[in-house]
């Protein structure tokens, strides 16, 4: 493996015949051998490793549509981290599973209950969430906290936001609920361009000043 600098390009990955190139978050560029397939004694592994593929492609199609969301949510990332591979390593395992059909094909089922859109142990504050399919509306209540019941992991200037995802067009919004200490109701409008057959809210705390978040709570549906 080299690495080089080139001054009149920012970045290049992919292949080039059968070199491997890759951007460094420091502008270096680094050149290796195209990887090779691995070699499976056992079939099973390699089942279990396509399996295991077709779900992490499935877990990735999501990262455009709640980017807004993950950004937020997983605020603690060191550098050259994005909120994509954070959101990756907290959902490719457990969001998806995947079965191969006699057809040799590989289905892959979301189960978007178990969506991460955040990470972090803030408690999550409290947010009653009504859904109108009818009226195409959302409706976020947020309890206010006193002074008083608020400590390290619940303060008042917390930061709480809730999330809609359209599962089955995948269209994602990020809804900005208001501090924890404040309370309030806040309406969401969905689109006239989504489906609300598969339709799902979650809710998330940030803090105010520093990198630290709450995990996700899936609302809605609830059953």
């Amino acid at each position: 493996m080299s690495k080089i600098t080139l001054r009149l390009v920012k970045s290049v990955s992919g292949l080039m015949g059968e070199t491997m190139f890759r951007t460094l978050p420091s502008g270096k560029i680094v050149m290796s051998d195209k990887p090779q397939s691995p070699l499976f004694d056992d079939p099973a592994d390699k089942e279990a490793r396509d399996l295991r593929a077709a779900c992490f492609g499935a877990t990735g199609e999501l990262i455009p549509f709640v980017l807004d969301a993950i950004r937020v949510g997983f605020p603690d990332r060191d550098r050259g981290i994005t909120p994509g591979m954070k959101f990756m390593e907290h959902n490719a395992t457990t969001l998806c599973s995947a079965t191969r059909g006699d057809d040799g094909t590989i289905a892959v089922t979301r189960d978007l209950k178990l969506l991460q859109l955040s990470n972090g142990p803030l408690e999550n504050a409290e947010v009653e969430v009504s859904v109108d399919t009818e009226q195409r509306n959302v409706t976020f209540s947020l309890s206010a906290v006193g002074t008083g019941d608020t400590d390290h992991l619940s303060m008042a200037d917390d930061r709480v936001y809730g999330f809609v995802l359209d599962g089955e067009r995948l269209r994602g919004r990020l809804v900005q609920l208001g501090t924890r200490g404040e309370g309030g109701i806040k309406t969401f409008t969905i689109p006239a361009k989504w489906s609300v057959a598969d339709l799902h809210v979650y809710v998330f705390t940030r803090r105010r000043r520093d990198r630290v978040a709450s995990d996700t709570a899936h609302v809605y549906p609830t059953e």
